[in-house]
This record gives C-alpha cells, structure tokens and sequence, in this order.
C-alpha cells in the first residue's frame, strides 16, 4: 500500500533526527556533497599550512643572504624582513613562543604577522600557478632586429682577395635595395671574420653566428632559423641581361629584393651583370671596350705594350662610381681588432711611419713611402686571361705557359718604372710618360736614373735622417726583396720587404711545400668553383663571345688550362688550403696587417689590376685618402685597369 504524504513527512524528520539542533530542519544535504566540503577545507588549510611555513623559512633566511634579487614586490618584502629582525630579537630573550596576550604586540606576534603576510603572497602565487619568480635585472639596451638582410656565407676554398672582393659586390647590391649585411664564415678557409676585425660590442649586439659586414650596423640579424631566400637571378632574369644588355638600367629590381631576408647563393654572373646594370653606365661601358680593342689590334700589329698604366688609366672615369661605393664599403668593414692592430704598429715602426705624416703634400723625398704588391705563385696560370683580349671576338685563348715567368728583371725593372712616375708626380717634377717604343732593359733603367736624379740630388743634399724614398714591397713571394735590392734602381730606394717581419709563417709554407715535393706530389691546377649559368654560354656584354674575364661578367668560364711548368715561389691556393687553420689564420693576418699598413701609411701604390689583391689594395687606398681628407692619390697599374666584377670588364 503506498505511503501517504503524512508518513514520508515523518520518516524524513525522524531521519534528521540526530542532526544538532542548529541546523535548520527543512535542510537536507547528501553525504556526498558534505564529504566533498570536508575534503576542500581540509585541501586549503593544508595549503595554507605549507605557504606558510614556506614563507616564515624565508623570513628566517633573508638574513643571512648575500646578494638579493629585484622582487616584484619589494614593499611585501621589505615588511618580511624588518619582521625577522624583531623575531631574532625575541628569540634571544627567551620569551619568543609565550601566549599570546592583550595589548602592545609582541616581537613574535610581529614575527608571525610577517610570516602570515608573506604566506598570503606565496598562496596567491600557487593559485596562480606557481611561486614568484625574481625580476630580471635590466638589460643593457640591444639593437632592434633589422627588416631586411643579406647573409652572405664564404666559401671554402678561393683566396682572400677574392672573396673580400665578391662580399663587397654584394654588399653594394644589398646596400641598394636597402638591406643589412651579415657573415657567416662557418666554412672559410681563413677562419672567423673576428679574428681579422673587430665586431659592435656584445651588450648592443648579443651572441649571434652571423656578423655584421659594418661595425657599426644599427640592427642585428634575425633568428637563424629564419626563412631565408636565394639571391639569385631567375631564368628569365638572367635570360633578360643576356639578350638585351642596354635596355636594363637602374630601375631594374630582381625578384630576390622583394624578399626581407636572402642569402647569398654565389651567382657570381648574375650578381655582376645587376651589378653593372646599378653601378655603371652601359652607353660608356661599351665605347670603353671599343677603345679596349682597338688598343689591342695595334699590339697584335707590333706596337710595344707600355711598361704600366697612367693613373687615368689605372681607373677609367666609368668606373668611379662603382669605385667609389665599394671603397667606402670596405672602409667601414676593414677595422682590425687588436691582435691585428699590435702587428701594424710592429710594421709601421719598421716602416718608420706614423700617424703625424701628411701624404703627399710638402714631402721631401726621404718622407715619400711607395707601396708595391708583387703577385707571383699561381696568378701565372690565368694572368695572361684577364684583359681586353678577352673582348675580342676573334682572338684565341693563349696558349698554356710552358715556363712560369717569375720576377724577371725586366718585370722588376717595370715596378721600379711606376714607383719613379708616381715620386715625380707626387714631387711636382717632370715625368715622361710609359714609352712605347721598343726598348731593351738596359734602355729602360738609363731612362729611369735620368727621370729619378732631380729628386736623388735633392735627397743627397740632405743630412737630416734617410734621404731615400722607401720602397715597401709586398709579395707572397719571400725572395722578391732581394730582387728588388739587387736591382740597379735599388739604390735610389730605402727597400723593405713586409715579409720579413713574421718569418715563421713564411718557413712554415716553405717546410709545406717541401713536404709535398717528397711525396711527389704536383703542384695542382687551379680550378674556377664558382656557380655558371648553361643559360649565359657563349653570350657576352654587347654581344661578344665572352672567355675568361669577359667584360659583361656573365660570359663562359673558360677552364684554366694544365700546365707542366712549375708553380714559381709565392702563394699557391690548394697548398694553402692543406695548411692547418691556425697556420692558415696567422699567415692571413700578416696578409691584413700589410694591405692595413700599405693603404694607410702609403703615398703611392704600384699593383697588378690583375691581381684580386692589387683591386682590393685601390679600394683601401682610396677609403683611408678620403679619412684623412686627401683626394690626391698616385696608383699605377702594370697591367690592366681596375675593373669590379669577376671577370674583366
């Protein structure tokens, strides 16, 4: 029979029977629920237990630390320490754990006060997730991450010069289109940039594997797990240059510089042919090769080739413009860090230069410093390859060399030539220009004593100190001093050689190359590792067949040819690479130290255009003119003119 409403009534209130009597009885909570509540407040008294008792170790601790953080709550901690220095004065006096009484607080109510203030903020924290952490302190203030960049990677295997060169045609495109260079010289075969030159100090610019090309940059790279693009021409890019080399001026943008962060690929056509496209005027490019190749059929008709180039000459008025931004490139990015800076004032001293000299103006003969590079080794393989020849259509590659020239005398005989040209320009005396009749060597050094005695008798007149011009001779060849001494002219001049200054860098390759000569093996063809387009074969600048040192710069790579003859004295590539880096990293800086010393302390220069050395040697000479507010520089070249691309132009 079921229940009626009156017995439910009765049965739920003589269930709740037992309840206190202050609990209302129309009240009804399942036991679940209230088991629930007991297991919440027992989960919070134990929290704030421990937040507690975490915070009075702390409290107790303060005391004894040595060094303290910046908290993020400095007024909560302040209270928790003043709080500790009252308790350990209650805890000395014995009554720190008394009960509790009625009136002025007590030093461990204070104590306990503190802690309970701190155990709140530590509970708060737990609830949000954790204990507070310190603040970091502030940091020095770090550049902003730049927009755009370039990163350019070296190679592993191609010389100095030539791979400086290449980073500041790159640079010079990157500049353009508005980005920041940085390095990466993880491969290089000469070690770190910073163990040439000196890097932004690290509070401004944070530990990074790339460095910026400007010392002085005003931002800093990217992630290096940044997306990055190639800078690279695309096909139709690069078939565009080739096929309508006048009609792309300036304006012209690739598709690579809407990208905001590339890198660079070695696409050494396309970046020279963008490169001629900004930099020079194409109209004067072309009148500059037809003046090239008429100048060559009167060679092949049997007019003598001049013993070197007029400063005119040396850098043809069309390429000032590319000079003059590569040079201050380079200008900014060469600054030697201080093991390199030691080593130039090591060689100035033996110089006897200083930063107290005016170049050039109101010198006396004695005071005059001529800067001579003397590129040997293995140049002789392609040497004969850079120049207009490589414009003409109709001539042939010349044949392979059967003997390796070296430093004849009549070559010798040629520096001295420009050495005395440039004193007399620099001296305001009379000089002839590089004649171009056939003369023997005996001929030539007659002419030269008679064009060097109006300065020579000034000098021995003298008494005050060297009379003598100084003759600083450069060379990866450890004997070219000797030569340059024993040589008639050397009389007129003070000769010192940099090679003689680090001579266990120079026995170290010496003992290399005799190791290699044991084992029989040959001295190795030098081989063009550089990135060719098929695209760009058998097309040149203005439509001439392109060979090596073609002048649009993206013609055929001709391979240089084998050859029997020995590889003469001087610097080698692949012997150079099989040294140990370390050998490789000091030969190099006394490399830097010299062009450092030559560009900066010298009143003219006498190089090879041929040379990647004797170019890069222009730039610096021309950056450190325009530092010391000197636009009068004397350079002369021996064999062609200052050209800025890969291959002749």
């Amino acid at each position: 029979m079921p229940s009626s409403p009156t017995t439910k009534r009765h049965r739920t209130l003589s269930s709740i029977s037992s309840l206190p009597p202050f609990i209302p009885q129309r009240t009804s909570r399942h036991p679940s629920r209230l088991a629930l509540l007991v297991f919440l407040g027992a989960a919070l008294a134990l929290t704030t237990y421990v937040a507690n008792a975490k915070g009075g170790m702390r409290v107790l601790r303060s005391g004894e630390a040595m060094e303290e953080p910046v908290w993020p709550m400095e007024g909560v901690r302040e209270e928790a320490v003043m709080g500790s220095s009252r308790a350990d004065e209650g805890l000395r006096g014995g009554r720190a754990h008394s009960s509790v009484r009625v009136g002025a607080p007590t030093g461990a109510q204070k104590q306990r006060e503190a802690v309970r203030v701190a155990g709140e903020a530590n509970l708060a924290d737990v609830r949000l997730g954790g204990l507070a952490k310190p603040a970091r302190r502030p940091k020095t203030k770090q550049l902003p991450v730049c927009k755009k960049t370039v990163l350019f990677r070296f190679a592993g295997r191609h010389g100095f010069g030539s791979e400086v060169s290449l980073l500041l045609r790159v640079a010079s495109v990157a500049h353009h289109y508005g980005y920041t260079v940085f390095l990466d010289s993880t491969s290089w075969n000469y070690g770190s940039w910073s163990s040439y030159f000196s890097l932004p100090p690290s509070s401004s610019f944070p530990a990074s594997p790339f460095a910026p090309l400007d010392p002085h940059a005003p931002c800093r790279p990217p992630s290096p797990q940044t997306k990055r693009y190639k800078l690279s021409l695309t096909p139709d890019e690069a078939r565009a240059f080739a096929l309508h080399p006048l009609e792309l001026d300036a304006s012209f943008r690739p598709n690579w510089a809407k990208r905001n962060h590339v890198y660079w690929l070695r696409d050494v056509d396309g970046l020279d042919a963008t490169f001629l496209r900004l930099f020079v005027d194409q109209s004067q490019l072309e009148e500059l090769h037809r003046a090239d190749l008429r100048a060559l059929e009167a060679l092949e008709e049997g007019q003598e080739r001049p013993a070197f180039l007029g400063a005119e000459e040396t850098l043809p008025r069309v390429f000032e413009d590319a000079f003059e931004r590569m040079s201050r490139l380079v200008g900014q990015a060469w600054t030697p860090n201080e093991e390199v800076k030691a080593m130039v004032g090591e060689l100035e001293k033996r110089l006897g230069v200083s930063g107290a000299e005016n170049p050039g103006k109101g010198k006396r003969p004695g005071d005059l410093l001529v800067g001579v590079h003397v590129r040997l080794g293995d140049k002789f393989l392609e040497a004969d390859r850079i120049g207009p020849a490589s414009l003409s259509p109709s001539s042939s590659p010349p044949p392979p060399p059967e003997s390796a020239p070296g430093l004849t005398d009549d070559l010798t005989t040629s520096y001295y030539a420009a050495a005395v040209g440039s004193i007399n320009s620099l001296l305001s005396l009379p000089s002839s220009s590089p004649s171009k009749s056939p003369q023997t060597t005996a001929d030539r050094i007659r002419a030269l004593f008679a064009l060097s005695a109006p300065w020579s008798r000034i000098a021995s007149e003298e008494d005050q100190g060297e009379s003598r011009p100084t003759l600083a001779l450069m060379s990866d060849d450890p004997h070219a001093v000797e030569a340059f001494r024993k040589h008639p002219m050397g009389a007129r001049f003070r000769v010192v050689g940099t090679a003689e200054i680090g001579a266990s860098v120079v026995a170290a390759q010496e003992e290399e190359r005799e190791r290699r000569g044991r084992r029989g093996k040959r001295d190795g063809r030098q081989e063009v590792m550089e990135k060719r387009r098929p695209e760009f074969e058998g097309v040149g600048v203005g439509g001439g067949r392109a060979g090596h040192g073609a002048g649009g710069g993206h013609g055929r790579m001709q391979a240089v040819p084998k050859t029997k003859a020995r590889v003469p004295d001087g610097f080698n590539e692949t012997a150079f690479n099989r040294l140990p880096l370390s050998t490789r990293i000091s030969s190099a800086r006394l490399f830097v130290r010299d062009l450092t010393v030559l560009s900066s302390r010298a009143d003219a220069l006498v190089v090879t255009g041929s040379s990647n050395v004797g170019r890069l040697m222009m730039l610096l000479f021309k950056a450190r003119r325009r530092e010391k507010g000197e636009r009068r520089g004397e350079v002369r070249s021996l064999d062609t003119r200052w050209f800025p691309t890969a291959r002749f132009a």
